[in-house]
């Protein structure tokens, strides 16, 4: 559809202005060339000049005249093309709410016979029979967790192949309901996107909107097997059908969609509420420095730190006795002190040295229950980072030690990242500059 034309165009605007000067031009020009002369003695003078106006100023005026017909004519074609539109989206939209009926009808008349952990069989409709479906399929899927190396998007070649073997064998369990399910629900989407380009996304809003988390859920992993991967996830991940389904990170049908589903940004209900920056790095990386630079700017952000919170005994120690019970306690010690509506600047290690000199990771999950919006990896040169731990902390650490801590801090750092979905920005000390947008953004959030 063109846009409203009841608006003077540029060319248009123009065009009359130049008719309008050349009227004026022409009427001063004669004045001008018989200001000289004996001007209108006789009555045939003025017919004279009246001959030359009305030629000049007649054909002129005739120009304007046409060009204001010419926008008569593309008003009415404006109202017509509005009538046409109008027209359509009605037979579109009715069209579309009666295939969205009955793709609820299908739901509703949808059942399955499912048996129980005592051995009795029962049948289950609609949504309760997608619940019960979904459920199945969540446990089926853990068999993946057993392999982590698969579950990141270098490896989705493989992992597709798995995912397929998994839901295939529970939807040939279900092949009947299940096939007439999507591929009506798959018709209804392709409808939208074929018969209404310009609006498209709103109307597969109202689709989405229909589908309980249960559906969702089972659409998504759906689109991933073979059954819907060439011509329904391509549809699926252009209208972010998943933005707003809420499950629990960590879940692997979480990382499957954020794996898959390339262009779905999720809004997920813990990251609408994060509030906490992680800032890591190893130790006298100069973590303390960027916390000074960053309330510098944002003085309303709270700075916290890991060994703050934990009370370490003896600060020039780095050594930890038992890691898993340390983290444990940080994260209860954060339970306590965040309020969910303030920002935090929180500093810590993706891993530290045991009582046996060992590097040892810290668990993904701490990240996970932390939370952060995003994360801040600190870097330094490991001959200055050895050098202010010897004037620091009076302790002469191995270079080659510190040097292998660093490298497994930043790759635990992109790892964890990675499985959880939070951004991840490297800063060499000092180098603070390129990270000022983003914290900026993520006040916004607070002001």
């Amino acid at each position: 559809m063109r846009k409203n034309n009841r608006n003077f165009s540029i060319i248009e605007i123009c065009g009359i202005s130049i008719l309008s000067l050349a009227i004026i031009a022409s009427v001063v020009i004669y004045s001008y060339k018989l200001s000289h002369l004996k001007f209108a003695e006789w009555p045939e003078d003025f017919g004279i000049f009246g001959d030359y106006v009305g030629g000049i100023i007649g054909t002129l005026v005739g120009l304007i005249g046409i060009i204001f017909l010419y926008r008569t004519y593309r008003i009415q074609l404006d109202i017509s093309e509005k009538q046409e539109y109008k027209q359509e989206m009605q037979q579109f939209e009715s069209a579309f709410f009666a295939l969205l009926v009955q793709q609820r009808d299908i739901l509703q008349n949808i059942s399955g016979d499912f048996i129980n952990s005592n051995g009795t069989k029962n049948t289950e409709i609609g949504a309760k029979f997608m619940s019960v479906l979904r459920i199945d399929l969540a446990i089926r899927l853990l068999e993946l967790s057993y392999e982590p190396a698969l579950l990141c998007k270098e490896k989705s070649h493989i992992l597709k192949v798995r995912v397929n073997d998994i839901y295939n064998e529970l939807f040939n369990n279900h092949i009947e309901q299940l096939s007439h399910y999507y591929r009506h629900l798959y018709h209804v989407i392709k409808f939208i996107d074929t018969h209404c380009p310009k609006n498209s996304q709103a109307y597969v809003d109202i689709v989405q909107a229909q589908m309980t988390t249960d559906e969702l859920y089972l659409t998504a992993i759906n689109g991933i097997s073979n059954f819907g991967r060439k011509r329904f996830l391509p549809l699926l991940d252009k209208y972010h059908f998943f933005e707003n389904l809420f499950i629990e990170r960590g879940d692997i049908g979480d990382i499957l969609i954020s794996i898959f589903y390339i262009n779905t940004k999720r809004k997920r209900i813990d990251t609408m509420k994060s509030n906490i920056i992680f800032v890591g790095g190893i130790h006298a990386v100069g973590k303390s420095t960027f916390a000074e630079y960053i309330k510098q700017r944002h003085p309303q952000i709270e700075a916290l730190s890991c060994s703050e919170l934990l009370k370490w005994e003896d600060p020039e120690n780095k050594q930890v006795e038992d890691v898993a019970a340390n983290q444990e306690k940080l994260i209860s010690r954060l339970n306590e002190l965040i309020d969910v509506d303030k920002p935090y600047l929180l500093d810590g290690h993706f891993c530290l040295i045991n009582q046996q000199q060992e590097i040892e990771t810290i668990e993904s999950t701490v990240i996970q229950n932390i939370n952060p919006a995003l994360i801040i990896l600190l870097r330094e040169e490991v001959s200055i980072i050895h050098n202010r731990l010897l004037e620091r902390d009076h302790r002469d650490y191995d270079i080659g030690l510190l040097e292998e801590m660093a490298e497994i801090e930043r790759k635990t750092a992109h790892q964890i990242a990675s499985q959880y979905d939070i951004p991840v920005y490297e800063l060499y000390s000092g180098k603070y500059s390129p990270i000022n947008p983003v914290i900026h953004e993520f006040m916004r959030a607070f002001d």
